[in-house]
Formats: C-alpha cells, structure tokens, sequence
C-alpha cells in the first residue's frame, strides 16, 4: 500500500471546500459552565476573554472578532514576543544598563550553564508575566513584582518561597568544635573518626562546597612548611574559561593542633595509605 499527498482542484473537491468556507454564524460555542468552574477552580479566573462574544464571554473584558457593543475591541492584544533564553535576557539587561560590550560578554561568559539553567525557570516565570513587553521586563514597577509574587503564592510557592532571604539564619559552630576537641589526639582515631574531623575542619575552614572537597586529589596535595596545598583540578560548578580554578591553603595550626585541618589531612593520607 502507498500513501502520498496530491492536490485536487477546488472543481473536483466542491464538498469539502465548500464545507471549509463556510461561516457558521448562528451558534456561539463555549466551554459548559461547570467545565469552566472546574477549570478555574484548579487554576486561576482569567483576566479576559479573547475571540469571545457577548453571548459565550466568560470574562467581563472580552475581545471579539466581529463588532460588538460590549467588547473591548476587535482586535487581540499584541502577540508576547517568544522566551528568548535567559542568556539573552541578562544581555539585554546588561545593554539598557549602559555596560560595555566587551564587559557584558565577559560577564555572561563567566555564567556557568548549570547556573543559567538554576535561575531559567524564574526568568521564564516572569517573561510570561510581562507578556514579553520590554519596557516591564527590565524596568519593572513595585506593584509589578508585588503582583507577580502574589501569583505565584496563590499558585502554590511557599511563604518562605517568596518573602524571606536565602539564609533566614545561621547555625552555631561552637557545638562542633567541641567534638572536633574531643576527637584528639589523632592517633587515638579510627579511620570513620579520621574522616568525619577531617571533613568538618576543611568545610569550617575553607568554606567550600561539598562538591569542590569531593573533587580533592591525592596528586594535587603539597606540603610545604607553612602548611598544605590543595589543588583544585577538576571541574565544578564555578568552572568557566579562563577562571582560575580553587586552591586551598591549609596553614599549620600549632596552638590549636586539635583544630588544625592541615595536620587531620596530612594524618589522614598516612592512614588511608596504610589500611589500603
């Protein structure tokens, strides 16, 4: 069996043209009341009604095709310009802000593409909320963004979500460097002990990601007299061409030698190499 695509000629194909042209004007088709109640109940009451008539509009501001006494006008409000990304969205807000050419590439090139793609969904969010028009998108009004993050708590984001800071508070360290005083001396320690100090002196005294110490080397660690060196060489989430990668310096801590992360890593590797 073949199937294939062939033109016929409006003369041979009447019925279905004519069929086509025809304009049913004397019924107005609309959603059942109780599929729209359904609707909006699960959602949100929509603001206007377009290609509607004062027979089958759900909204009290409806636009309709052809002239009608009660409708805002004839024709539909201006199409949202498409999402265009949200590096092309930060370009531009870099652009209205007056900043360079070469600076604002340097600047979007040091974004990281997971970093993009975190704050995407927000851009998205708020792309659609302006309906694409540029001068709300990067000049935004106060009311504009009280309205903006009303919608989304009634759309479900948490308080936190939208009215409190990243960090609302920060816990106390004094309870962990009482077990890291504990955890003394270090021969005393079993290598699960070893590894738990270890870990809780490098991210007091770095403050870095779990994910950068993860990335750590037993090639990239040098001792030197004033401490150790660690070497960053793999990529992570602030990776990005010519940026230089992490390095972590560990000074020697004598008056504390409980607290000192160079002293626990250098420990350490001592006692992984001889359990392996």
């Amino acid at each position: 069996m073949l199937i294939f695509a062939s033109h016929i000629t409006s003369k041979d194909n009447f019925r279905a043209d004519k069929a086509s042209r025809a304009k049913v004007t004397e019924t107005e088709y609309s959603l059942h009341p109780k599929v729209y109640q359904d609707i909006t109940q699960k959602l949100r009451t929509p603001k206007i009604d377009l290609f509607a008539s004062y027979l089958n509009a759900k909204c009290k501001t409806f636009i309709s095709w052809h002239p009608d006494p009660e409708s805002s006008g004839r024709t539909s409000p201006p199409v949202a310009k498409p999402y265009p990304g949200g590096r092309s969205v930060i370009r531009e807000a870099c652009r209205r802000k007056h900043i360079p050419e070469n600076a604002m590439e340097l600047m979007i090139a040091a974004l990281s593409l997971s970093t993009t793609k975190q704050y995407n969904s927000t851009f998205v969010k708020w792309w659609a909320f302006c309906q694409g028009q540029p001068d709300k998108i990067y000049q935004p009004t106060v009311q504009d963004i009280l309205e903006v993050l009303t919608q989304e708590f009634q759309n479900g984001s948490t308080y936190s979500t939208t009215n409190t800071h990243r960090y609302e508070e920060i816990w106390d360290p004094h309870p962990a460097l009482l077990m890291l005083e504990k955890l003394h001396p270090l021969d005393s320690l079993g290598l699960k002990k070893l590894t738990i100090k270890l870990i809780l002196l490098l991210t007091l005294g770095t403050a870095h990601r779990v994910q950068t110490l993860s990335k750590i080397r037993l090639g990239n660690i040098r001792s030197t007299e004033q401490g150790v060196e660690v070497k960053i060489t793999d990529i992570i989430k602030t990776s990005a061409p010519k940026r230089m990668q992490p390095k972590l310096i560990l000074p020697f801590f004598k008056e504390k030698p409980e607290f000192c992360a160079a002293t626990t890593l250098l420990h350490y590797m001592d006692s992984w190499i001889e359990q392996n």
